[in-house]
């Protein structure tokens, strides 16, 4: 009996229902780059800056990126294949096609959120390419895990294989600066921080400090602000967080308030700032 189609493939201007991952999508391109990306109230979520990476990275591997018409026109059809019901959507090119994967906003996952810990060193880490979606194929992941969150050689912590990583420490929150994708999370997150006068370092943590970590959360599109509650180390190590940081649980409560200043089509004018009331 065939599997029901959890997901819509949009080629050529066509939906079609699928089965099949957004990752296999890219994978079925061999060398391409891709963005993810999430819809609000049927509007995109930051759309400029995954325009802006897609073409960054299309133009560092030597390919010529969509056009940002090409690319709403694909958001558009998945979206009304799938009824407008919100979605977390995937965008590849190879230079000549762009694909669209879409499927419905997975639910939070439910604690207790289990993140693993890999020490491997990654090559263009700026660059969001099927290279990175191949190399992941290859990572040992703890049973369980939600996310595998990856640690150089010289134990500073990067990012998770499809997110960003944050980690309180000293009542202040550390996160890698560079060498990393920067999501559009990430980039909510912080300026977030920055509204809240929420103290920030942008380097990166040590794995070898765990011990003095008070926690740890992760960005992504599909999960926003996800708690971890307990860390896997590819030593046998397990470190685990017993309470939320006020911190944590501050940024956790106001991001989704910040997706609707963000989410409209490119084509579309900015909401206007309502209007001062007037005295009588």
């Amino acid at each position: 009996r065939a599997a029901a189609a959890t997901a819509w493939l949009v080629k050529d201007g066509v939906a079609r229902a699928v089965t099949s991952s957004g990752a296999d999508m890219v994978r079925s391109l061999e060398k391409c780059v891709y963005t993810g990306l999430r819809t609000f109230r049927g509007r995109p979520v930051s759309l400029q800056v995954h325009m802006s990476r897609l073409e960054h990275s299309a133009a560092e591997r030597g390919m010529a990126a969509p056009t940002v018409r090409a690319v709403q026109e694909a958001m558009r059809t998945a979206l009304t294949a799938m009824g407008n019901a919100d979605a977390v959507m995937m965008l590849a090119t190879d230079g000549e096609q762009l694909l669209t994967h879409a499927k419905p906003i997975p639910p939070r996952p439910r604690p207790p959120v289990l993140a693993g810990i890999t020490h491997v060193d990654r090559a263009y880490g700026e660059v969001k390419d099927s290279a990175w979606v191949f190399e992941r194929d290859a990572l040992a992941w703890p049973p369980g895990a939600n996310e595998l969150i990856i640690v150089d050689k010289n134990g500073q912590v990067l990012e998770g294989t499809s997110s960003n990583v944050f980690v309180v420490k000293d009542d202040a929150l550390y996160t890698a600066g560079g060498h990393i994708l920067s999501g559009s999370i990430r980039r909510l997150v912080l300026r977030l921080c920055s509204e809240l006068n929420l103290p920030v370092r942008l380097e990166p943590p040590n794995w070898a400090d765990r011990a003095g970590w008070q926690d740890v959360f992760i960005t992504s599109t599909s999960r926003l602000v996800l708690p971890v509650d307990v860390l896997l180390g590819d030593a046998g190590e397990t470190l685990k967080f017993e309470s939320r940081h006020p911190i944590v649980a501050r940024l956790d409560s106001a991001i989704l308030a910040e997706l609707e200043g963000e989410a409209r089509w490119l084509d579309e004018s900015a909401p206007e700032p309502a209007a001062p009331p007037t005295s009588q």
